[in-house]
């Protein structure tokens, strides 16, 4: 555990901003169900960056990636983050969709 409020003060006064890391480890639904809680911590300590990560194999299994299952949680994910003003960095990005503005 880290003192996230002494860490952006830190950041801060070096003249830096900090990303958050959501590593979700591929289960996308558990992710999803916290994503409001996550993205208002974020708010809430002076984030409006995120790093999504989903290492592994996808939960709920037989989903892949870059399937169309997986392409409508990225958008869900940006979508939800836009209504927090987060600027979303997918680290497993898809090819773009017009959206990456």
């Amino acid at each position: 555990d880290f003192d996230v409020k002494m860490l952006n003060a830190y950041a801060k006064e070096k003249g830096v901003k900090l990303m958050m890391h959501h590593e979700t480890s591929a289960s996308v639904r558990n992710y999803e169900r916290h994503l409001d809680k996550a993205y208002q911590f974020m708010i809430d300590n002076g984030y409006n960056a995120v790093k999504s990560g989903y290492v592994g194999n996808i939960i709920p299994r037989g989903e892949h990636h870059y399937g169309q299952w997986m392409n409508n949680h990225y958008l869900y994910a940006v979508e939800k983050a836009a209504e927090y003003k987060i600027c979303v960095n997918a680290h497993e990005a898809t090819r773009p969709t017009g959206l990456c503005r």
